[in-house]
């Protein structure tokens, strides 16, 4: 049985970043929580400072701790954005691996450049 897979989405427009944190599994998509960046630069910003700067950031509640309604529209918004939930979440642990055995392969490429042939 696959283990699940943990993942982000982000959802930018110019007022904000909606941070879908989720878990895909067995075909399923589960949303765990939703962050709301009002600066989407910050967001999407991948350095040290905006790491730390966006643990300010209140991340908001577990998303089962949110009304019905309001978590089967969020979960509604993001399929609309992902198109077909069993695809998709197939889809992002093949991506994960494929991505990973990459990092490894050039990881073992500096690796060779660096000690090996003079």
């Amino acid at each position: 049985m696959p283990n699940p897979t943990f993942f982000s989405v982000l959802v930018s427009k110019p007022t904000g970043t909606l941070t879908f944190n989720c878990t895909a599994e067995d075909g399923t998509l589960l949303i765990n929580q939703v962050v709301f960046t009002g600066d989407s630069k910050l967001a999407l910003e991948d350095s040290a400072q905006a790491d730390y700067t966006r643990t300010n950031i209140y991340p908001g509640p577990n998303i089962e701790d949110l009304e019905e309604g309001l978590q089967d529209a969020l979960y509604d918004y993001l399929l609309e954005r992902i198109g077909d939930e069993e695809h998709f979440c197939t889809f992002i642990p093949e991506y994960i691996e494929y991505k990973e055995q990459k990092e490894y392969e050039n990881w073992l490429g500096d690796m060779e450049k660096f000690v090996g042939k003079k």
